[in-house]
């Protein structure tokens, strides 16, 4: 794929060898000096406290070797590290940073803000939240209700904030209802089945299964009826409700003691794909869920959520009165980089609660994938279709693809990294939810830090799981959306190479595995990428041991993975390896394996006999570089030069396989 014209995607990055150095250094400089002349200007008044014949001391110019040496060991060591930022490196979810990303960071570095409160950082907590809009817009939230979104460390924070405020938000009704009849207030909820009921009336089960605007709306009402019955204000009558709240809240009582109060005997259950990061299990346990309430829903042959089996799990839940607190669906797996159906899920809610008055919160976890969705907006900030799309890649996106994209803003609250597909430093990872009043379910005070002054940004920090926090991050995101568009011809254009060259490797392994079967060596590729992660698996001819078909598989990864007692040079092309056990993945990889040749029944729970195992090795490739597919090397591009490599070490390690067994 070519990119569109006028498009300066060679400007935005540092390049391969540093091609644009003379910009960058420029800038970094320019930063630097900046800073130095506000330092000086600050209070020019002000006198040195640090002499010229301090500096000329020894004891001083000492410390400056010291600092120096050290600095020069850590410069030297740095170069031992992964070289993500080459085509060469196809490994993980790593790739090079946009040069506004590094610019952004480096500035504010030197003045160090601490986002939590705009106490500190009265322009990157401003920042933040600008930030925040900026990738609801992406996702597609409008205006009614007011989104909001904010920065966090990364994917796991940033699910966690979704996952912890999916619970309060749930339990939340059954508080309310307590709080309405000690003021003696006659509150309305509207029900599934369209009805409209007082609070006190309806039954437990009803209010476990409310619309997320509605469960905000019900809070509303009763401090509206409050302050009318009170003659105060409403921010009066908020801060009253939120105190006598806090008496019957799942957040402030706890799982045990609430359970008890509200006598519920089902633990709400949430229910994700198969292919769920495993952060997910450790957010269920830390939030007091419980990791066996953590549910994971099978994926079909393209490691996608199987929706019928979503559809099943759901009505399990209902036939036994399990409430459901979120379904979470995967966009760009860890894995297999693969996309569930959004649109799906979304549907089967909607389904759901006409038909069966049971609902629960989408959160979709695109921490990978998220930033994608450019390539589905054009520059006046319009979806774009299909068609228009497969112009410019030819074959992509696959239609359940695109309406997975394109449903996005459907669900209460979306992850995404910008320190993956948005070529940011680390860390920066996001949660935006759709209705902003969620955020308040998981508010804190800290009355020495965050002081009402009527902006939102002054007081950011309440609403959030971290403290302390880089302003760097923010300002990275900002200047690295400003400069390249948050559309199809900005950061689409970039991921758009990076998804052709995914696509041209997949087609390039399936050219050399015709070579490899004439010589008795078997290559499977998994389905075509639904992003821009490409997985395969060798097996030899006639072997019918999935444990030694491992081995010939991790033998293969040895020779490509990043080895740091290696001198860099030594790393010609850097992949990485999964495994997919056989817990969550027995039914897909059992078609994968057969065409392998391997022994039905060898990829078993406990493996008791020699061939069998309950994981299958899998090579995996991320194509993250945008010059992967379309740069070129000394001898060609950079994929043919991979894909060159790559059948001369399969062959390599199935002769020596062959000769061990002579």
């Amino acid at each position: 794929m070519k990119p569109k014209r006028n498009i300066p995607i060679e400007s935005w990055f540092l390049g391969p060898k540093a091609e644009n150095a003379d910009i960058l250094e420029q800038l970094l400089i320019e930063a630097f000096r900046d800073h130095v002349f506000w330092r000086r200007n600050f209070h020019p008044e002000d006198e040195t406290v640090i002499p010229e014949q301090k500096k000329r001391e020894a004891e001083f110019q000492d410390s400056v070797s010291l600092l120096k040496d050290e600095f020069y060991h850590l410069l030297s060591n740095l170069k031992r590290d992964v070289p993500v930022y080459s085509p060469r490196y196809i490994g993980h979810m790593l790739g090079d940073q946009l040069i506004p990303a590094v610019l952004g960071y480096f500035a504010t570095l030197l003045y160090n803000p601490n986002n939590v409160t705009s106490e500190v950082s009265p322009f990157t907590t401003r920042l933040e939240v600008e930030v925040g809009r900026q990738l609801a817009g992406l996702v597609g939230y409008g205006d009614e209700p007011l989104p909001w979104g904010h920065i966090t460390s990364g994917g796991t924070v940033a699910n966690f904030e979704g996952i912890w405020a999916a619970r309060n938000l749930k339990y939340l009704p059954l508080a309310i209802r307590r709080v309405a009849a000690d003021l003696g207030l006659n509150i309305d909820v509207n029900l599934l089945d369209g009805k409209r009921r007082s609070i006190q009336k309806v039954s437990q089960w009803e209010l476990l299964n409310l619309m997320v605007d509605e469960i905000v709306g019900i809070k509303e009402r009763l401090i509206s009826a409050y302050s009318g019955k009170r003659d105060i204000s409403a921010d009066e009558a908020s801060s009253e409700i939120d105190e006598r709240l806090s008496k019957y809240t799942i957040s402030n009582l706890g799982i045990q003691a609430f359970f008890a109060r509200e006598n519920i005997k089902n633990t709400g259950v949430i229910l994700t794909s198969a292919t769920a990061h495993y952060s997910l299990g450790k957010i269920a346990q830390v939030l007091g869920m419980g990791i066996d309430n953590l549910i994971p829903v099978k994926v079909d042959n393209r490691f996608r959520m199987d929706i019928k089996k979503l559809e099943e799990a759901l009505i399990s839940c209902l036939n036994n009165s399990i409430p459901v607190i979120a379904v979470i669906p995967i966009c760009g797996s860890s894995e297999e980089g693969s996309v569930d159906p959004i649109d799906q899920v979304v549907s089967l809610r909607e389904r759901f609660e006409e038909r069966h008055g049971m609902t629960f919160l989408v959160h979709i976890d695109a921490a990978y994938g998220g930033y994608v969705k450019t390539m589905f907006v054009d520059k006046n900030g319009r979806r774009r279709s299909r068609k228009a799309i497969l112009a410019e890649t030819g074959d992509w996106p696959s239609e359940e693809v695109y309406r997975s994209f394109t449903a996005f803003n459907r669900a209460d609250s979306v992850v995404m990294d910008p320190h993956k597909l948005g070529y940011i430093p680390y860390p920066a990872g996001a949660i935006i939810f759709r209705n902003s009043k969620i955020r308040d379910v998981i508010s804190s005070k800290a009355h020495y830090v965050f002081h009402d002054d009527g902006r939102e940004e002054s007081y950011i920090g309440r609403y959030i799981f971290e403290g302390s926090k880089p302003g760097a991050s923010a300002s990275a995101c900002w200047l690295a959306h400003r400069v390249v568009p948050l559309n199809s011809s900005g950061y689409g254009a970039i991921i758009g190479r990076s998804i052709k060259g995914a696509t041209m490797l997949f087609e390039g392994l399936g050219r050399i595995s015709k070579g490899l079967e004439r010589s008795g060596i078997l290559l499977k590729r998994l389905e075509g990428p639904d992003i821009n992660i490409v997985c395969f698996l060798v097996n030899q001819k006639n072997n019918r041991s999935l444990k030694a078909m491992n081995s010939i598989n991790e033998s293969i990864y040895n020779r490509l993975k990043f080895n740091p007692r290696l001198p860099i040079q030594d790393h010609n092309f850097i992949i990485s390896k999964t495994e997919l056990t056989f817990d969550k993945y027995k039914d897909v990889m059992a078609p994968y394996l057969k065409e392998l040749g391997i022994i039905p029944g060898s990829f078993i729970d406990k493996p008791q006999r020699e061939g069998q195992a309950e994981r299958v090795a899998i090579l995996r490739c991320t194509v993250m570089n945008p010059w992967f597919g379309s740069g070129y090397s000394k001898g060609g591009r950079y994929l043919d030069q991979f894909t060159d490599e790559l059948k001369v070490i399969i062959e390599q390690i199935v002769d020596l396989l062959r000769s061990s067994l002579v």
